[in-house]
C-alpha cells in the first residue's frame, strides 16, 4: 500500500511540473520563397504567397484596407500558406501597409510599399500642322506629361476621314485634297493635342513640251490638228 502512494505522489509530481513547461513560441516566415521582410508591390497591385511556420496559434493583423490576407489565423503548423492580396493604388502618392504576425508573445512584421498612380497632366505632338500628298503617310508621335505616367493608353481620331485618316499607331494617311485635323486623346484624364494637316493631290512637273510639226502650210478657211 505504501509504495502505491508513493508511486501516485510520483506521477502526481510529474504532471506538477509539465504544467509549468513553458513554450517558447516560434515564428518563420518566407515571402515568395525568400526571407524578407519587405513587400513591393506595382501600382496595379498583386498577390504574394508566405510560408509561414509556427509552433502555436498564430494571428495576422494589416493596418490597411487595401492588403487583403487569407487566411488571418490559425493553428501550429509548417509552411502555412498565407495569401496577401494588395488592391490597385489609385492615389498620386506612394502608400505603406505593416502586417503584423503574432505568435504567443512574439510578433513579427513586414512592410508592404506600392507604387503610386502617376495621373497625366497633359499630352503634345510632334508637330502642330503639317502638309502630305494623297496616297502618302506620315506618323505623329503623341509625348505624355509626365512621361511615365501610369496609364499611358492613348486614342486617335481624324475630323475629316475622307481627307485624311489616322490609324491606332498615330500614321496619317492622305486620302483626298482638302484640310483635317488629327487629334489624340489620352484615356486617362482625356487631354488632348491637335495637329492640322493639308492634303494635297501630286502634281506631275512638265520636264519639255514638243509639236508633231516644226512648220506647215494650210489654205484659206481648211484647218489641221
Amino acid at each position: 500500500m505504501k509504495k502505491l502512494l508513493i508511486l501516485i505522489l510520483i506521477f502526481s509530481a510529474n504532471l506538477s511540473c509539465d504544467k509549468n513547461i513553458k513554450i517558447t513560441p516560434e515564428i518563420n516566415l518566407t515571402i515568395n520563397g525568400a526571407l524578407t521582410e519587405n513587400i513591393e508591390s506595382k501600382q496595379s497591385g498583386g498577390e504574394f504567397k508566405i510560408l509561414l511556420t509556427a509552433n502555436m496559434a498564430w494571428s495576422i493583423i494589416s493596418n490597411k484596407s487595401w492588403v487583403n490576407i487569407n487566411p488571418k489565423s490559425g493553428d501550429a503548423g509548417k509552411n502555412r500558406e498565407i495569401i496577401i492580396q494588395v488592391e490597385e493604388n489609385i492615389e498620386t502618392i506612394n502608400r505603406k501597409s505593416d502586417i503584423v504576425f503574432k505568435c504567443g508573445d512574439i510578433l513579427k512584421s513586414i512592410t508592404v510599399t506600392q507604387l503610386q498612380f502617376n495621373a497625366i497632366i497633359g499630352v503634345a505632338l510632334n508637330k502642330s500642322s503639317t502638309a502630305i500628298k494623297v496616297g502618302n503617310n506620315e506618323t505623329l508621335t503623341a509625348v505624355l506629361n509626365p512621361t511615365n505616367a501610369t496609364n499611358q493608353n492613348i486614342g486617335w481620331s481624324s475630323s475629316n476621314p475622307s481627307v485624311a485618316s489616322v490609324s491606332t499607331a498615330g500614321v496619317v494617311t492622305g486620302v483626298s485634297a482638302g484640310t483635317a485635323t488629327i487629334t489624340v486623346t489620352t484615356q486617362d484624364g482625356n487631354k488632348t493635342a491637335n495637329c492640322n494637316v493639308v492634303v494635297s493631290t501630286n502634281t506631275i512637273s512638265v520636264a519639255s513640251v514638243a509639236l508633231n510639226k516644226s512648220s506647215t502650210a494650210i489654205k484659206v478657211g481648211n484647218n489641221e490638228t
